[in-house]
């Protein structure tokens, strides 16, 4: 039976081994590309935030293109934010 160390443990250990992966920012925050933290840090009102999904057109997405990208680095993950 898995106890609760190992169970916080194994993704610990799994990190520490992955050694490269891939954080994919991609959201209204990426427009004015100042950070995922933009609504906050910028201390914009939500309503402003919110004008971003006007044009936020994610057309060209290719899930399939990002991981290519990352699999001749080897990246052990690929996480988007």
């Amino acid at each position: 039976m898995e106890t609760h160390q190992t169970k916080v443990e194994k993704p610990r250990i799994w990190f520490a081994d992955a050694r490269f992966g891939m954080f994919i920012h991609w959201g209204l925050y990426s427009i004015p590309a100042v950070g995922e933290w933009t609504l906050l840090n910028q201390h914009l009102p939500f309503e402003e935030y919110k004008k971003l999904a006007d044009n936020f057109k994610p057309a060209k997405f290719d899930a399939q293109a990002w991981a290519g990208l990352a699999r001749p680095h080897r990246a052990d993950s690929q996480l988007p934010l």
